[in-house]
């Protein structure tokens, strides 16, 4: 499976609305790829059948449209058949709380079923449930399903449907990168590019500031009185980076120069690791963004003196 194939040993995994599995989608997960696992499910019953099942299980019982992980808190998440529980709108909202834990360029795994509105099941007795129960799966078109995944910054990497012997529904197993942005950040980055030297220094900063989260920053310092520099030199920090390079510096001829200068450096090595394509942009991909900007007019002959 693709997903497992790209788990580095050590790396944090949370698998989540785990089920009626009972943990040991988690045991083998950590097993197979000598990962640490977090096992999420709404149901406490499940989270306690997981801790007598599995030894020493990390476990916690959550909804998975808020969930109590911090942001880019994992490696990667396994959500299998965990979407069917809701309908769409809330399950885009479990979505975009996968995109906020998941690290930039981590992993995600989701199966689902595939078909529209929802079907009404009778459930055997399980391990978690000792007596039949009636159940409401809904259903996701599988084009649907990758619109909303590619909005909060998801990449498709492998795609695969398969057909169950019995009349049951078409299953769709999906495993994704994250490449950190939703679909307007990403937008407005590629937009802006390594332009943002254009831009007024307090919109630029404003910016950056608003992809500090996306970047892992977690402290920008101002240095040059330590190092006995004669301009502002700023360091930002990243403690998560994927690369050996953790700490960025960004020169200029005034303070906020410098710090936006350490920023964009700090968020163009994490769109890197993220895998996202920027350029400088022109002039008319910038107002089509509706990115801020100061137009600088080139000059002509009689201008330049040539």
């Amino acid at each position: 499976m693709a997903f497992f194939n790209n788990i580095l040993p050590g790396s944090v995994i949370a698998d989540v609305g785990f089920g009626c599995c009972s943990g040991v989608k988690a045991t083998f997960i950590s097993k197979k790829k000598q990962v640490n696992v977090i096992g999420i499910d709404f149901s406490k019953q499940v989270i306690e059948t997981c801790k007598k099942n599995v030894k020493n299980a990390t476990t916690m019982p959550a909804d998975m449209r808020k969930l109590p992980l911090q942001t880019n808190d994992v490696d990667g998440v396994y959500a299998s058949f965990s979407l069917i529980h809701m309908d769409e709108q809330n399950g885009e909202k479990a979505i975009r709380e996968f995109a906020r834990m998941i690290k930039p360029g981590g992993w995600l795994f989701l199966a689902t079923d595939i078909g529209s509105g929802k079907k009404r099941y009778f459930t055997r007795r399980s391990t978690t449930h000792h007596s039949a129960m009636s159940v409401m799966f809904h259903f996701w078109h599988p084009e649907r399903l990758r619109t909303v995944l590619s909005q909060y910054g998801f990449r498709l990497e492998k795609k695969s449907i398969t057909s169950p012997d019995n009349d049951g529904p078409d299953r769709i197993y999906l495993t994704c990168t994250l490449t950190g942005f939703d679909s307007e950040e990403k937008k407005t980055i590629m937009a802006l590019g390594t332009s943002w030297r254009q831009n007024p220094l307090d919109v630029s900063l404003q910016l950056a500031s608003s992809l500090k989260e996306f970047a892992g920053i977690s402290r920008v310092s101002r240095i040059d009185r330590l190092c006995g520099f004669d301009i502002p030199v700023f360091s930002v920090s990243r403690p998560k980076s994927k690369i050996s390079i953790t700490v960025a510096g960004g020169k200029g001829t005034n303070e906020k120069e410098s710090r936006a200068s350490g920023l964009f450096e700090a968020i163009e090595i994490a769109c890197a690791e993220a895998d996202i394509k920027g350029y400088t942009a022109t002039t008319d991909q910038l107002k089509k963004a509706n990115v801020p900007f100061v137009e600088i007019k080139s000059l002509g002959a009689d201008d330049n003196g040539a």
